[in-house]
């Protein structure tokens, strides 16, 4: 199980756990409008909403930062970023040697075109499957001690 760290605002609290709304950009206050402060200026808020074990009591208000598990990261990854390159690369091969089966060698190219565009489709489907099938875990880690601004953001010089 694999697991990164987000930064978050809690806004709700009930019982043991705690919605956070997740910060795309850190907790830069984008007075020098950098690239991370305008990241996600147009994502709607709720897209960016989770429900996260708040083992540390945290409040409303609070700033936090979240560790985020995901127990399929890496299977996910392969679905999403090799599958599809190996789909095209296989419907590729698979194209030509159907035309060359089928007794039109010449049209090999647009057979292995059209099947590389298949396989690739197929692909994209099986990875939004799994990525659907992919839920991390969320957990409070620890409260922000409130001075993370623009001085401290990494693309001030």
């Amino acid at each position: 199980m694999n697991s990164f760290y987000r930064q978050g605002e809690v806004i709700a609290v009930s019982g043991e756990s705690a919605d956070i709304q997740l910060s795309l950009h850190g907790f830069c206050s984008g007075m020098h409008k950098c690239a991370l402060a305008t990241f996600g200026d147009d994502l709607p808020p709720e897209r960016n909403r989770v429900k996260a074990k708040n083992g540390i009591g945290a409040h409303v208000g609070e700033k936090v930062v979240i560790e985020v598990f995901s127990p399929g990261f890496f299977r996910a990854l392969f679905f999403v970023l090799l599958l599809p390159l190996v789909a095209l690369i296989s419907g590729c091969f698979f194209g030509i040697q159907f035309a060359v089966w089928m007794g039109v060698a010449d049209n090999s190219d647009l057979y292995g075109g059209i099947f590389a565009i298949l396989f690739f489709c197929f692909s994209l489907c099986v990875s939004r499957f799994v990525d659907r099938n992919v839920h991390p875990h969320y957990v409070v880690s620890r409260r922000m001690d409130g001075k993370q601004d623009c001085g401290t953001c990494s693309m001030v010089k």
